[in-house]
């Protein structure tokens, strides 16, 4: 059965072709001109072994790809090998998706596509490299890529010898299990040179231990791991190297990393308006003691959320909160005995949640003091009040939203 769909002249779909051994070289031309192609979907080719046309073994089934294509999906293809050089050629390909390519090894011998922007790879457990990488051949070569996708490839140790696309600004890896390192560093190939990167989330990388020994991209926003069971560290901190580097950031979500003792053993980035911990079960303390270190300094911070963490002990070396903090919200943390002892008049605060937090047995003092503060939800605490009149103060509102 073999499923052939055009739709409107500009986009062509090969769907479960089992049997199909070849197309004619002129029919296929005379076809794929006729329609100025510009996206073309391949799924369930079994007989496909090379995407681009290649001199050398001929009898194989091999697929010329037009000039004028724009999106290149290839799903389903068991025997696919490779991507040929000769999509280097194709300067229309801006989006790549490859997914389920068990014996897709890498993309190409010698050339990447020069403009390609959104790579997208998923399901191809024996891909070990996205190019086999020279001096001259590599991934940060692709110099227009801005969005880098990779899920489910279980083979794949990093990412890259070299440095990854100065235009990349999106990342996302997803369920590598054999992920190591996300770039082999050394003095002028690490992390924090891809300068516009502003997203990077990472899920299900077991064998990761720290994202890098070098500091984060400058311009990163936002920050999400999930489920990384043996990442000890965000970064390999030293001198000059420390996560407050990421002078940008903004948001950061961390989940299920049992092995995270603190985050940093410096401040946080200075522009950081959110940060979320939860179910990381070996969790100390937020940030390792030290001179003018303290969670407190992060000036501009408005939501904090730490659930699930029973070994966390202390939020701040000097007991104290940020000042622009509007929503705390503190889960399931058995040892943690105080959020702060004391909040500033000036403070921003407007919901205070606490649940399931035992011994925490009293609340800051001047809560009663505060303009903005709206909520205070409280869940199996053994929290003591020195009066009702602190609910006195207290605006009727609807209880604040969730923030996990």
């Amino acid at each position: 059965m073999v499923d052939v769909r055009i739709n409107k002249s500009e986009s062509l779909k090969i769907d479960d072709c089992e049997e199909l051994c070849s197309l004619q070289e002129n029919s296929w031309g005379l076809l794929t001109q006729s329609m100025s192609l510009g996206e073309l979907s391949i799924r369930k080719w079994a007989q496909l072994v090379s995407v681009g046309a290649e001199e050398e073994r001929e009898e194989l089934m091999q697929l010329k790809i037009p000039c004028t294509i724009r999106k290149l999906t290839i799903w389903d293809c068991e025997r696919l090998e490779k991507l040929s050089t000769t999509l280097h050629y194709i300067s229309s390909l801006r989006v790549l998706e490859l997914w389920y390519c068990p014996n897709l090894i890498s993309l190409s011998n010698n050339y990447s596509p020069s403009n390609l922007k959104i790579l997208d790879i998923g399901c191809c457990r024996n891909i070990q490299c996205l190019f086999e990488e020279g001096e001259n051949v590599n991934i940060g070569s692709v110099c227009l890529l801005e969005q880098l996708n990779i899920s489910d490839c279980a083979s794949l140790i990093s990412l890259s010898k070299y440095n990854l696309p100065s235009n990349l600004k999106s990342l996302e890896i997803f369920d590598c299990e054999n992920l190591r390192c996300l770039l082999e560093e050394g003095e002028n190939v690490n992390l924090g040179s891809i300068c516009l990167l502003e997203q990077l989330n990472i899920s299900k990388c077991p064998s990761l231990i720290s994202l890098s020994k070098y500091n984060l991209p400058s311009n990163l926003k936002s920050l999400e791991i999930f489920d990384c069971e043996n990442l000890r560290c965000l970064l390999e901190e030293g001198e000059n190297v420390n996560l407050s580097s990421a002078c940008l950031l903004e948001h950061l979500k961390i989940r299920k990393c049992p092995s995270l003792i603190s985050l940093s053993n410096n401040n946080l980035p200075s522009n950081l308006k959110s940060l979320e911990i939860a179910n990381c079960k070996n969790l100390r303390c937020l940030l390792k003691e030290g001179e003018n270190v303290d969670i407190s300094n992060a000036s501009l911070l408005e939501e904090l959320y730490i659930g699930y963490c029973p070994s966390l002990v202390s939020l701040s070396t000097r007991r104290e909160l940020p000042t622009r903090l509007k929503r705390l919200q503190i889960e399931a943390c058995g040892k943690l005995e105080s959020i702060a002892q004391e909040i500033q008049d000036n403070s921003s605060l407007e919901s205070i949640v606490i649940n399931w937090c035992g011994n925490i047995k009293y609340l800051p003092q001047g809560l009663n003091k505060l303009s903005h503060l709206e909520w205070i939800g409280l869940s199996d605490c053994s929290i003591w009040f020195p009066s009702k009149k602190w609910f006195a103060y207290l605006k009727p509102q609807s209880p604040p939203p969730q923030l996990l």
